[in-house]
């Protein structure tokens, strides 16, 4: 029993091809990696910053339209919302 061994030769240019390839490859997904990490970094902030803004908006409107007129139903958005859309609210309100 021989072993049997098989003698690759490959020329200088190709190796440097596949080496060039390779190269390519890792930079590309180590790139597309940060870029990924980035972008959810990113959008997860926002999101963050969303939620807190809306949070507040919502509490200091409740604070507010239950300062404003007691024992009416609050509008969480009265710190937004504008005079006219405030009293078009409280007049439904009142009327049912």
């Amino acid at each position: 029993f021989r072993a049997v061994s098989f003698k690759v030769s490959l020329s200088s240019a190709l190796i440097a091809i596949v080496a060039l390839l390779i190269i390519i490859v890792v930079v590309a997904v180590v790139v597309i990696g940060v870029v990924v990490i980035v972008v959810v970094v990113v959008v997860g902030v926002v999101v963050i910053v969303a939620v807190v803004v809306v949070g507040l908006v919502v509490i200091v409107g409740i604070c507010r339209s239950a300062s404003i007129v007691p024992g009416q139903m609050a509008n969480p958005f009265a710190i937004i919302s504008p005079r006219w859309a405030r009293t078009f609210i409280m007049v439904i309100t009142l009327g049912t």
